[in-house]
């Protein structure tokens, strides 16, 4: 068997390609061997499969780079490098801990007496 990409289009091809009624049995040939298989992988396949691995490289790359920093044996520099990668987070933490209280604050108390039924029923 042949191995798709880990593109969604190949993935979706691959599922399209497995349904029941897709195949030639429902017009009164039972053969089995005109079953279509996977259809052939495009370009447009093989580029979203390498731009999701390059990416996919890229993130462990990344990690092992923060944690190649965290663990220097300077300890200036991993005293820095903790420092900076709880900042990161930090902040990260607090846009999320924003979004949510917004979202909270619209749908609690702006959208009940603001924005009708309708948006009532759309939370």
């Amino acid at each position: 068997t042949r191995v798709a990409s880990f593109g969604g289009a190949a993935i979706e091809r691959l599922h399209r390609s497995s349904d029941p009624g897709d195949d030639d049995t429902s017009e009164g040939n039972s053969s089995a061997s005109t079953r279509r298989g996977p259809e052939p992988e495009t370009k447009e396949d093989r580029r979203i499969g390498m731009i999701e691995g390059m990416v996919l490289l890229a993130f462990l790359v990344f990690f092992v780079s923060i944690i190649q920093v965290l663990q220097y044996p300077d300890p200036q520099v991993r005293s820095y490098s903790y420092k900076t990668v709880f900042a990161i987070i930090a902040i990260f933490e607090a846009l999320s801990f924003v979004r949510i209280q917004n979202e909270v604050f619209l749908a609690v108390l702006v959208d009940p007496y603001v924005g009708g039924k309708e948006s009532a029923l759309r939370h």
